[in-house]
């Protein structure tokens, strides 16, 4: 049995239009009673989610568009899956750059020369100023070493996906 997705039809007979080809009335009745037996949620369409993964009844006297996504359900998954790994690390990778934008800005910051001038009048401030140098270097070293190892842990992922 093939698997296709909901996609907010308002009934059984517009859902039947759209995966099968060319139905006649006692076609469409019987890709109704078919659909209808194969995905009993559909009784109340109007509470099915879109998106909903919907059973698609092998009916040999009917032949199923060609342009309706029927894939199988792992097929589907997989493809989530990879949709979302990408999502996440596209996320990750933009606050990363933020993130390392930032510390970058802290440290031309501090070495303006009117407030490398105030630090040192102050005996106190150099050895923060330098604290805060190096807990930058540390993490930009951190924010680095965490992409590396989200980026092969995806890649490790994928791979075990498309081994599945």
């Amino acid at each position: 049995m093939a698997i296709a997705s909901f996609r907010g039809e308002k009934s059984v007979a517009d859902l039947a239009d759209k995966l099968y080809t060319k139905l006649t009335p006692r076609q469409r009745e019987l890709a109704v009673d078919a659909i209808l037996k194969a995905n009993p949620q559909l009784a109340e369409i109007d509470k099915v989610p879109q998106g909903a993964l919907l059973n698609l009844p092998v009916l040999p006297e009917l032949r199923a568009k060609a342009t309706r996504k029927l894939e199988s359900p792992d097929d589907q998954i997989v493809s989530q899956l990879r949709e979302a790994l990408d999502a996440h690390g596209k996320r990750l990778a933009e606050r990363n750059r933020q993130a390392l934008t930032a510390l970058e800005d802290t440290r031309r910051h501090l070495e303006d020369k009117a407030l490398a001038e105030a630090i040192h009048k102050n005996p106190a401030l150099p050895e923060v100023v330098e604290g805060i140098v190096k807990a930058g270097e540390v993490r930009s070293k951190e924010l680095a070493d965490r992409q590396k190892r989200f980026e092969l842990a995806v890649a490790q992922i994928l791979k075990d996906l498309d081994s599945l």
